[in-house]
């Protein structure tokens, strides 16, 4: 048992760190298009598949154009 606790390899740390981050993003940007009211169904449902098929770049995606697309609302309803 010290044997198996004794070996850490700091890439596999990085790496299950990186993969417990992409989760936790996935798991935030499906939870905040859920709650989005300035999307349609259809469009919920593409940004949806796009954060579940590609994890971490579509979440990344979803985070930086969120504002884009509230603002775009905006503008179609003035």
């Amino acid at each position: 048992m010290d044997a198996v606790l004794n070996q850490f390899s700091s890439p596999l740390f990085l790496w299950q760190c990186f993969v417990i981050c992409a989760l936790a993003m996935m798991i935030v940007a499906l939870i905040l298009v859920a709650r989005n009211k300035h999307l349609n169904l259809f469009n919920s449902i593409l940004i949806a598949l796009i954060i579940v098929l590609v994890p971490f770049f579509g979440s990344l995606f979803y985070f930086l154009f969120n504002k884009r697309i509230k603002n775009r609302h905006a503008q179609l309803q003035a």
